[in-house]
């Protein structure tokens, strides 16, 4: 392979790669990945998988962005709800003349306050209301479709609302009559505790998710919710789980000269990558340059008649084709980062703090530092067993590496092991 970032594009192919145990050779990198590879090699590549993963997640904030700007403009930026279809033409949603009679008709009969999901459930049915894959509409379609702005004309995107260039299929008072009643029966349950590591954590028992209780209005236990029958598994307090659950943060404070190491090994990259694209952008504009003058060539060679009009039709097909892939090319440069330094400085100095950061906050405030950093979770014998997401496991993994080196009295980084410049 040219280098690290033309081969992976998530963590799920590093890992399928790594189980074939193949020797892959990065040719640009100078660097063979096997068995024999040193660990500190392993280390750095692992970063640069992460960082090839982060080229791909900023693409992704590229079009959310450009979602967000076609929100703005009032054209429905995704994909349109049930009684709606998109239209090429003017790029925004239209009424579906099969669909939006029968959604009108199930925001009426709610409206009257004499309707439940369930009978909607069964009235949708009667009428041939289906899903586009024609399936039967459920409580929860049903309940979502009720709650949905965009019917009336605008639409909520990323918690903003914004008045859409469509067409409407039911009015705003009518909307406004239905969110009163759902709202009067949302109020009349009334709402469960909120636990802050509900949801966080499975029963490494029977595999069901773990839930929580408060006792004597005081005490929260958690505990297995015993969902596929009687469950051997103990409850734990809610401050046994949180220290459990704290625990592996202890392992994500790197040595001061391993991050050091680390950003000297991503500014390189940065840097031959920075100049790589400078010389690929080079190229492709002079690529760009010759097919515009050849295309402006044969736009005169048409117009006195040196070639024929199929001769020009062909040779222009050819070069736009052409032109369109090199400006495609050119903007995928524009977008790439390199090894986004600033991200790497954010991941590690997250790491260093995490610990410190989870033991001074509350526990609503650990579930969303732990959100960030765990990804699975398992309460076994009333013990916690924590699975890292994979940036801060790879962290870990150099952690433990660099402590295993101090107890056996060894450098952490090797003499002969030029992994710093100068």
């Amino acid at each position: 392979m040219e280098k690290t970032d033309r081969l992976y594009r998530n963590i799920r192919d590093w890992v399928t790669l790594d189980d074939l145990q193949a020797d892959i050779h990065f040719v640009k990198e100078n660097f063979i990945l096997n068995d024999e590879a040193k660990s500190s090699e392993k280390f750095v590549h692992g970063i640069k998988v992460l960082m090839a993963k982060n080229y791909v997640d900023n693409l992704g904030e590229e079009a959310s962005k450009g979602m967000l700007e076609k929100a703005r403009q009032g054209l429905y930026p995704s994909y349109p709800p049930l009684g709606y279809l998109n239209e090429r033409e003017s790029r925004s949603i239209v009424p579906d003349p099969d669909r939006a009679s029968l959604i009108l008709k199930l925001f009426k009969a709610y409206a009257t306050g004499r309707e439940s999901y369930e009978a909607l459930v069964l009235l949708a049915f009667q009428m041939g209301l289906r899903t586009r894959k024609g399936n039967k509409l459920s409580k929860s379609v049903i309940a979502r479709t009720l709650d949905n702005l965009t019917y009336t004309g605008s639409f909520v995107w990323k918690g903003t609302t914004y008045p859409g260039k469509y067409e409407p299929i039911i009015s705003r008072a009518l909307f406004d009559q239905v969110q009163e009643r759902i709202n009067v029966v949302t109020h009349s349950n009334p709402k469960r505790h909120d636990h802050a590591f509900r949801g966080l954590v499975r029963c490494g028992t029977c595999g069901c998710m773990v839930t929580a209780q408060t006792a004597k209005q005081k005490y929260t236990y958690y505990h297995c919710t015993h969902g596929r029958g009687d469950c051997s598994e103990k409850a734990v307090r809610e401050e046994t789980l949180a220290e459990m659950l704290g625990e592996p943060l202890k392992g994500l404070e790197l040595s001061q000269e391993r991050i050091e190491w680390i950003m000297a090994q991503v500014q390189a990259d940065d840097a031959e990558g920075h100049s790589q694209r400078t010389e690929e952008r080079r190229r492709l504009e002079r690529d760009k340059t010759d097919l515009e003058a050849k295309l402006d060539l044969i736009y005169e060679d048409k117009l006195t008649g040196t070639i024929t009009k199929e001769f020009w039709k062909k040779k222009h097909e050819e070069y736009t084709s052409r032109l369109s892939w090199i400006q495609g090319e050119i903007q995928k440069l524009e977008q790439e980062s390199g090894s986004d330094l600033a991200s790497v400085e954010r991941i590690l100095e997250l790491s260093q703090k995490a610990y410190s950061l989870y033991l001074a906050r509350k526990p609503h405030e650990q579930r969303e530092l732990l959100d960030i950093l765990l990804l699975n979770t398992t309460l076994k014998d009333k013990t916690a067993k924590v699975e890292l997401k994979e940036t801060f496991g790879i962290i870990a993994d150099g952690v433990k590496e660099d402590r295993d080196k101090i107890e056996a009295g060894e450098p952490i980084l090797a003499n002969n092991e030029n992994w710093l410049p100068g």
